[in-house]
């Protein structure tokens, strides 16, 4: 009875990479549909949770070839399909979505994480991430969560030199 108070969900784990796609190639929606489905019958927003996250990927996409200038454009496509996807998916059922999450070190330092998305795509992967989502569902509002950002600081100023360099490169952040 007390999901009714609230006005917004955001799945914790229904919605990461992980969940939605634990073999390349195969998708699991039903969690987090059964999700939407009660927040919608409820009249809630959802804010969707996430895309680019190393720490929630499936081993698969973990372990996507990246040595080559080949490789990474096989592995290039393979990721644009999994946001297009998943994007396509749940497109005009988000009122909001983290396409990049947690993308600095974790020891709070404010490089970003050289995770597969950072190997392939390169530090702008936040920038084509965000594309990517656009394209697939333009009217979903976008957002970089980082844990540590939240307070004045080194992390804070970064984060916001990240999303500012996205959105004058293109990005939708």
């Amino acid at each position: 009875h007390l999901v009714g108070e609230f006005g917004a969900i955001t799945p914790e784990n229904a919605m990461k990479p992980q969940a939605l796609s634990p073999r390349q190639g195969e998708y699991t929606f039903e969690e987090a549909d059964a999700l939407l489905d009660l927040a919608e019958s409820r009249g809630m927003a959802v804010h969707g949770h996430t895309i680019a996250f190393t720490e929630a990927m499936p081993r698969w996409m973990r372990s996507l070839p990246t040595g080559s200038d080949e490789d990474r454009e096989a592995s290039a496509a393979i990721l644009l399909d999994y946001v297009t996807t998943v994007v396509t998916h749940f497109r005009g059922r988000l009122d909001s979505l983290d396409v990049v999450n947690e993308p600095f070190d974790v020891d709070q330092g404010t490089g970003l994480q050289e995770n597969v998305w950072f190997r392939v795509f390169g530090p702008t992967y936040p920038l084509v991430v965000s594309r990517a989502v656009h394209d697939a569902d333009p009217d979903v509002r976008q957002f970089v969560n980082e844990n540590g950002a939240d307070v004045p600081g080194p992390r804070q100023d970064a984060l916001r030199r990240l999303v500012l360099d996205t959105n004058e490169q293109g990005g939708h952040i």
